[in-house]
C-alpha cells in the first residue's frame, strides 16, 4: 500500500519567494528536522533534476532524496530512498492566488513497514499516519516561519 498525507495552505508570499525554500532540501529539511544533517552530492552546483541529497537523522536513521521533477518556480518531487525499501515521493507544488500570494500543496509519503509480518504492518499503520501528520506540520511550520523572516526586514 502506498499512500501520501496531504497539506494545503496559503501565504502571503509569491511562489519565487517560497521557492526559494522549498527548492533546496538542505534549507527546507533544516528547518523542518535541525537536528538531521543534510549534504547535497556535488557541493554547490546548481539544483537539477537527478540532484541527490543525503541525510541523516539525530537517531541514525540514513536515507538519500533524488530530485525527480523540477519546474522553477512551481513544483519539485523527491525520491526517497530508505536502504532497505522505496520511502515513496516527496511533492511540493506552488501556485500563485489570486491575492498576490503562494497555494503550497505539499504530499508526504506514508511508507507502511513492507517487510513486516501483515498483522504488524497494519497495527503501525495509524503510527506511520501519525508521523506524516507531524511531518506536514513541520513543513508548513517551516514555510510560514520563513515568509515571515522574509517580511520581518521590510516591516522593520
Amino acid at each position: 500500500m502506498r499512500s501520501h498525507t496531504e497539506r494545503i495552505f496559503e501565504v502571503a508570499a509569491t511562489p519565487e519567494q517560497v521557492w526559494g525554500l522549498v527548492s533546496d532540501a538542505r534549507v527546507l529539511l533544516g528547518r523542518m528536522a535541525p537536528r538531521t544533517t543534510v549534504s547535497m552530492e556535488g557541493g554547490d552546483k546548481p539544483i537539477r533534476v537527478g540532484t541527490k541529497y543525503h541525510l541523516v537523522e539525530k537517531n541514525g536513521l540514513k536515507s538519500d532524496w533524488t530530485v525527480l521533477l523540477l519546474v522553477e518556480p512551481k513544483s519539485i518531487r523527491h525520491r526517497i530512498d530508505l536502504g532497505v525499501w522505496d520511502g515513496g515521493i516527496s511533492i511540493i507544488e506552488l501556485t500563485p492566488t489570486e491575492a498576490g500570494g503562494t497555494s503550497v500543496r505539499f504530499l508526504t509519503p506514508c511508507v507502511p513497514w513492507p517487510q513486516t509480518w501483515a498483522p504488524v504492518r497494519w497495527g503501525t499503520w495509524p503510527l506511520v499516519l501519525m508521523e506524516a501528520k507531524r511531518n506536514c506540520d513541520r513543513f508548513e511550520a517551516a514555510v510560514r516561519a520563513y515568509i515571515a523572516e522574509l517580511e520581518a526586514p521590510a516591516a522593520g
